[in-house]
């Protein structure tokens, strides 16, 4: 769940999860990337997407609540053609406002080279579909992707607020990169917040 400054739920992410027939659990971290690798991640994308739409829709119906979902999405997935109009026809599909879905992208050297996935991206942002950076503060480029992609939300990486308490670069490392995004008008999410302590550092810096 992601909350607001005012401690309420603003929105859900929707997380793969592997449960074999044995009883067995297979991390996302080993099936993601064989998947990616031998092209499954494509329809397996859509079919996240397609699940995320219909179980938004659903507690929208049911539950008359307002949340928002997020939706990991591979860069596989933004080189396919035709990608943002195959999610505009789900959302669509599911009657999904663009405004109440969010895809989560992960930074790397393809987001800041690659004009086809800039373009997906502006496509996109013109849907009114925001766009979330995951894990960030650790990658390629960080503060780039600010100014050169159509970001509307960050998440600061987990690895980052964990040692925010003990651990001055990591504080002053989240500090700026609040400051960064509020002057760029981009939302921020921390990402795994566990402590009161945690939690009363960043709400005190916004």
């Amino acid at each position: 769940h992601a909350f607001g400054c005012d401690g309420s739920i603003y929105g859900v992410e929707a997380l793969l999860r592997w449960h074999t027939k044995s009883g067995n659990f297979i991390p996302p971290l080993d099936f993601i990337p064989i998947a990616e690798e031998n092209g499954m991640i494509i329809p397996l994308g859509y079919w996240i997407i397609e699940q995320a739409a219909k179980q938004l829709s659903k507690w929208r119906n049911e539950l008359k609540t307002e949340i928002k979902m997020a939706v990991n999405v591979s860069n596989k997935q933004l080189l396919e053609a035709g990608f943002a109009n195959r999610l505009r026809e789900i959302l669509e599909l599911n009657q999904i406002s663009p405004e109440d879905f969010e895809i989560e992208i992960t930074e790397n050297v393809q987001l800041e080279n690659n004009t086809m996935i800039q373009e997906t991206l502006n496509q996109i942002s013109e849907m009114n579909i925001s766009i979330a950076i995951d894990d960030f503060g650790t990658g390629y480029s960080s503060l780039h992707y600010l100014k050169q992609l159509p970001v509307d939300r960050i998440k600061i990486a987990k690895e980052l607020i964990d040692h925010i308490e003990t651990d001055i670069y990591s504080k002053s490392i989240v500090q700026m990169l609040i400051s960064v995004a509020t002057v760029n008008q981009i939302k921020v999410i921390a990402e795994g917040v566990e402590t009161k302590e945690q939690s009363d550092f960043l709400r005190s810096v916004g």
